[in-house]
């Protein structure tokens, strides 16, 4: 019995110890993940601003804005998540075809609405990692009127999976859109229904737009 007790206690000293020597590795791991998400935020939104600020014309803004949203965001994973069930439901061929009009609806639609609006400044408030092991951003866009505009970034993988405007998610908002068209015409209605709303945008006048969620 005494052996057995000197047994477990030994163990338990191993365990502890091992605990310890991992706990600094996984903190290690939290904070490089949140400073990681934290760099990449500013630097979207450094960029953002600098694209904002510049004197190019129109159409050279949305350009580059378009390529700032490539770049840092996972549009195939938000492309998947907005779709919601139906994904599953898709074919390959209607797969692809919607990751290739999804890709464009987003960047062209945002690119366009942000092109034109005047920011002042961009901040980071705070970062930290939430229960899914995804670090939420937060941030303040300041404009030359109006109050600033309150942004929560969703970093996952070193790539942006949604922001949250005013506290309102827009991938979840999007989801409800795209599964509502998906329920009553089909993916390829969907499909059909972005590839229409595009062409839409490139007919229209170039209107001063509004910030996205403004």
């Amino acid at each position: 019995m005494h052996g057995h007790m000197q047994r477990h206690a030994r163990t338990m000293v191993i365990v502890s110890l091992l605990s310890l020597a991992a706990a600094p590795i996984f903190g290690g791991q939290v904070y490089a993940a949140v400073d990681d998400a934290r760099n990449l935020v500013t630097r979207l939104g450094n960029e953002a601003v600098t694209v904002l600020q510049s004197q190019a014309p129109l159409a050279d803004r949305e350009k580059r804005l378009q390529a700032l949203f490539r770049d840092g965001f996972d549009l195939d994973f938000i492309g998947r998540f907005v779709l919601g069930q139906y994904w599953n439901r898709a074919t390959s061929v209607q797969r692809d075809e919607y990751r290739r009009v999804f890709r464009d609806f987003v960047t062209q639609t945002y690119a366009r609405q942000l092109a034109g609006e005047t920011v002042t400044r961009f901040a980071i408030v705070s970062a930290n990692e939430n229960s899914d092991h995804d670090v939420i951003v937060e941030t303040l866009i300041e404009r030359p009127k109006g109050a600033p505009l309150k942004y929560g970034w969703r970093v996952r993988d070193d790539k942006v999976i949604d922001i949250f405007v005013e506290g309102v998610s827009l991938l979840v908002s999007k989801r409800d859109d795209f599964t509502s068209v998906a329920q009553r015409e089909g993916i390829d209605g969907l499909i059909a229904s972005l590839r229409q709303k595009l062409q839409q945008a490139s007919e229209a006048a170039p209107l001063r737009p509004r910030l996205v969620g403004a």
